[in-house]
């Protein structure tokens, strides 16, 4: 829906709708989470960043660490990879999308050209 608003004009999504339009470049994401999905809710999960990709389970409401390896085949030394996996953290959170709060009044519905 944000593409099909962003295409006919819209400054604002008035429908209140969650996503991005595919017609605007996104900068790159500092970090990418996968997930598998298992009976009822996904259950392994890897963080991808620029260098490595780590692999988790989940056991009830806790993560633990499966394996951790380079994305060039490298061998893995040290603490480096949770040292990017933070570094990247607060911007990807800011990535994620969020529920626009229906208790604030509805955007205008304008496209922003005036008649």
């Amino acid at each position: 829906m944000p593409t099909l608003l962003d295409y006919f004009g819209f400054e604002n999504d008035v429908l209140r709708t969650q996503g991005r339009s595919l017609l605007r470049r996104e900068p790159p994401r500092p970090l990418l989470m996968l997930s598998e999905q298992g009976w009822a809710e996904p259950a392994y999960h890897a963080i991808v960043s620029a260098t490595y990709v780590s692999r988790w389970r989940v056991s009830g409401h806790h993560f633990l660490f499966s394996s951790v390896e380079r994305r060039d085949g490298a061998p893995v030394q040290g603490d480096a990879w949770w040292k990017e996996v933070q570094a990247g953290r607060a911007e990807a959170a800011a990535g994620y999308e969020l529920l626009p709060d229906v208790q604030q009044p509805a955007p205008r519905f304008s496209t922003g050209k005036r008649p």
